[in-house]
């Protein structure tokens, strides 16, 4: 239904600049994604059945980054863990994880005070995953 993209130019003791994309499947429906997508890909309209402004979607979507940005400034992360964590939908499920060079499978079991996720793939300590592509296991059968 969405993802986030982020790239960053750093040097070993500075980062340069971040860049952020914000991408929601609004109004598509499920015969607009290619074939190979279908399985796992969907929009808002798609699960509520309605129709969304795009227009007062973005004010919104703004509007609320703005103010929880706003508390990231000032406290880091943890002017915005417990908001994260409250709002997070991966935890206690079973998720895949491609990341750079590697790939792991396990069930999320929260996110760390770094706002890393922590994933249990069975060994003892859950592991930290920084950046990757998460997706759910068997979201959508």
């Amino acid at each position: 239904m969405c993802g986030i993209l982020t790239e960053m130019i750093a040097e070993t003791d500075r980062v340069e600049c971040i860049v952020v994309g914000i991408g929601v499947n609004l109004n598509s429906m499920p015969s607009d994604f290619s074939p190979g997508l279908r399985a796992k890909a969907t929009s808002v309209r798609a699960v509520t059945g309605r129709t969304v402004d795009r227009a007062a979607f973005l004010r919104t979507l703004l509007e609320v980054f703005e103010h929880v940005y706003g508390a990231f400034e000032s406290a880091g992360f943890a002017g915005v863990a417990s908001r994260w964590r409250r709002r997070s939908y991966l935890q206690g499920r079973r998720v895949d994880i491609e990341g750079v060079g590697e790939s792991l499978a396990g069930r999320c079991v929260g996110i760390d005070d770094d706002g890393a996720l922590l994933v249990d793939t069975g060994g003892k300590n859950p592991v930290r995953v920084i950046a990757g592509d998460v997706s759910l296991q068997g979201a959508y059968p």
